[in-house]
């Protein structure tokens, strides 16, 4: 199953000033003890709330999908650089 974040936004988000108290993602919900968390939509886990992704079984950190949406907000697309 493929993740939320792709491999060059993962390594973005560690360079990002956001904490590290909890972890920004928990994969594989459905097989693990936060599974619960399918029906609610979401948790708190550490004192930080996450959202349940269903199409790809992940929480994610809500100042983490806060972030990662400026992100991509703020990333060329492949149009705009042609156009340059």
């Amino acid at each position: 199953m493929e993740s939320y974040l792709s491999k060059d936004e993962r390594e973005a988000l560690t360079k990002s000033d956001l904490h590290v108290r909890s972890p920004f993602m928990i994969c594989s919900v459905t097989r693990s003890m936060f599974s619960v968390a399918r029906f609610s939509g979401g948790a708190k886990i550490k004192g930080c709330d996450y959202t349940y992704n269903p199409k790809t079984d992940e929480l994610i950190r809500d100042d983490v999908l806060k972030w990662i949406t400026k992100y991509r907000k703020d990333q060329p697309t492949e149009n705009q650089s042609s156009e340059t």
